[in-house]
């Protein structure tokens, strides 16, 4: 019951700050937008990236996703909110599983009360829970797969069911494969050295039929689906194609990662007396996260796909320290998840111009229903509340070629921006602009504490708010 009590504070506090806690950016509208023309019956569609797209299908990432987000906000509405609840429901999802790994093995210990704490509160997990990405999903898939293998005695349907959890995750994002590169060693070993052939093959059948199905109806072979990753280009530069954005582009080191993977190397030295379930999940999460480190271009958004499993790793070493100052490292990986999130929670509280309240206002009282529009992300859901064009201005080939494209093609009423773009100069050659509306920026008395000290702990969730959004209203000359 305690523990219930507190998963059950914990899951309203994250619902209560899903909706604002982190700005409407672009990986979330840019989901957001193919989970908007799914719901109206155009399928994995973008209006706002037609640019880059042409109107083709976009097939990057898996179906799952898109389905379990257009369910919720047909319950709903198209709403940060709303929108951003399902990965949050499945990073919730994750923190439960993993807790109830701890606990099996240490129900006993005084400092677990700490450990749903530790793990809700985790830097680049929670902020990716509430982000509107989709990496907690594709986790939540995986952890039940490597839970379900770890199980001393498995049973066919176990198989079975490992199988389907894989191809969700990886239809929920191919990313998740990093998650399945040592899971493919044990496979190999079970298959050779067990013999567990028939329950292998079951693993590999409900596991390959979905991906399969997938791979053929959208992309017609295994050989165009590669050439979709590895020759296509990206959406802004067009400089890269998609699996080298993703891989091999050096290693990003934040201060917050610097301390997850020290403490959780140093976790590995310590001795400790683990049962096999636990070794299994703590050396595979470790590999995981240390091939993350290696060979994935991460400056943020994708780390939420290791950093919880790095948070599990380091309790369950450190619970199952034979020294007890190994214990310590508990209440230190606490002390850094708290440190962060109060810190981030303050910029929230103390920076006046957070709120997306007055977006919605502008754009009610002056964008008409069926307006055309060449908008910044942060329109994108008070946009979407009524039926209007809408394009992404910071999106597709290059600025200049962009806006062209817009005016040639596109012949926009609007262009809702911040009202320093630079490339609002590339419209004056072929519209007259006047701006008719500015978000109501509010002189913040905590700016001094907000740039002294929130701001350098550099993090990118610290330099950004509303305050400089504006709407432009365009007139053919």
């Amino acid at each position: 019951m305690k523990y219930k009590i507190i998963f059950g504070l914990l899951f309203i506090f994250g619902l209560f700050l899903l909706a604002n806690f982190k700005l409407i950016w672009f990986d979330e509208v840019y989901f957001a937008e193919i989970t908007y023309h799914l719901m109206n019956g155009h399928g994995l569609y973008s209006q706002g990236d037609f640019l880059s797209t042409q109107g083709a299908e976009i097939v990057t990432y898996g179906p799952i996703y898109f389905y379990l987000t257009s369910f919720i906000t047909q319950i709903g509405e198209l709403s940060p909110f709303w929108f951003r609840l399902t990965n949050y429901l499945a990073f919730f999802g994750v923190v439960l599983v993993l807790f109830n790994q701890i606990r099996k093995h240490h129900s006993r210990k005084k400092m677990l009360y700490l450990i749903p704490f530790a793990l809700f509160l985790g830097n680049a997990g929670f902020e990716n829970a509430v982000s509107g990405r989709m990496e907690a999903l594709g986790l939540l898939f995986s952890v039940i797969a490597y839970v379900l293998y770890s199980k001393n005695t498995k049973t066919l349907l176990h198989y079975i069911l490992i199988g389907l959890c894989i191809s969700c995750a990886y239809l929920t994002t191919p990313r998740t494969a990093i998650l399945f590169i040592p899971f493919f060693f044990v496979i190999l070993k079970d298959l050779f050295v067990h013999k567990n052939w028939k329950e292998v093959i079951n693993l590999g059948f409900w596991f390959g039929i979905p991906v399969l199905a997938w791979i053929f109806f959208k992309f017609g072979g295994f050989e165009e689906y590669l050439n979709y990753y590895t020759k296509n280009t990206n959406h802004n530069t067009q400089s890269a194609s998609m699996a080298g954005e993703f891989l091999f582009n050096g290693i990003h080191l934040s201060k917050n990662k610097i301390v997850l993977f020290s403490l959780m190397f140093i976790s590995f030295l310590i001795p400790k007396k683990q049962t096999k379930q636990e070794k299994f999940l703590t050396i595979n999460f470790g590999i995981i996260s240390t091939l993350f480190l290696l060979i994935i271009s991460d400056h943020g958004g994708h780390f939420g796909l290791v950093s919880t499993l790095i948070i599990f790793t380091i309790i369950s070493n450190a619970m199952a320290s034979k020294w007890k100052i190994g214990h310590l490292m508990l209440p230190a990986i606490l002390f850094l998840n708290l440190f962060m999130f109060s810190s981030k929670f303050a910029y929230h509280i103390l920076n006046t111009n957070r709120s997306h309240k007055p977006i919605q206002s502008m754009v009610e009282k002056h964008i008409p229903e069926g307006a055309v529009t060449v908008a910044d992300f942060e329109f994108f859901y008070a946009l979407r509340e009524k039926k209007r064009d809408m394009y992404f201005f910071q999106l597709g080939k290059f600025a200049k070629e962009r806006v062209e494209y817009f005016c040639k093609n596109t012949d926009p009423e609007y262009v809702l921006t911040s009202n320093t773009d630079p490339k609002l100069e590339y419209f004056k050659s072929h519209y007259d602009i006047e701006t008719i509306a500015k978000y109501p920026k509010k002189q913040n008395e905590h700016q001094l504490f907000i740039d002294q000290y929130l701001r350098k702990l550099g993090s990118s969730y610290m330099t950004s708010d509303y305050s400089e959004l504006a709407i432009f209203k365009l007139k053919r000359k």
